[in-house]
């Protein structure tokens, strides 16, 4: 109806409640079609909030349905830096949950790959978390030279012992930390 009447604001809201009713039902690719075209509406509408609801409910969709939540990091960083941006701490709030679900499945994920001896699961997991930290940053800007420096000398440390196991979980924590851990704080 709301198409029809060009109500992308309605459009929107529909578009959310369709994505959590197909998800009830199982349909998790139809759930997140749904979503994302209401994050593509909120954008063209300018809606922050709507926008970063529905980054939440993707990421949601990914780590705990989907099982991939390397892939929904990339999709909290981006919801919690619209809360931040826009301070909208209800959003934040919302944010928070799924954060610590998406953390604690990535380090399971770390641990069992490498408990298994999978290294380059383990290396692509933590790469994948890596790369959403690098992008995340370059839509700040480049850091500082003397802070780029520290950061480069202690990711190098960092990934001269990632095959120990506190140095995968000191990796992950790492990049957990700069990525959405300091936006949620």
């Amino acid at each position: 109806m709301s198409r029809e009447t060009g109500n992308r604001s309605a459009l929107q809201v529909g578009l959310g409640i369709r994505a959590v009713l197909l998800a009830a039902r199982g349909d998790l690719d139809g759930a997140m079609a749904a979503s994302r075209e209401q994050e593509r509406v909120c954008r063209e509408l300018n809606d922050p909030w709507g926008v970063g609801v529905s980054l939440r409910n993707q990421a949601l969709l990914l780590a705990k349905h989907l099982r991939r939540p390397q892939e929904a990091v990339a999709l909290l960083a981006e919801a919690c830096q619209l809360a931040r941006q826009h301070q909208l701490p209800r959003l934040m709030e919302q944010i928070q949950p799924v954060s610590d679900l998406t953390k604690s499945l990535v380090d399971d994920l770390v641990h069992v790959c490498r408990q298994s001896g999978d290294q380059e699961s383990v290396l692509a997991s933590l790469a994948h978390q890596a790369r959403v930290q690098y992008d995340r940053g370059m839509r700040k800007g480049p850091l500082p030279r003397s802070r780029s420096k520290s950061r480069s000398a202690a990711s190098c440390a960092a990934l001269t012992h990632w095959k120990s196991a506190s140095g995968i979980r000191h990796i992950s924590s790492t990049i957990w930390a700069n990525s959405i851990g300091q936006c949620l704080s």
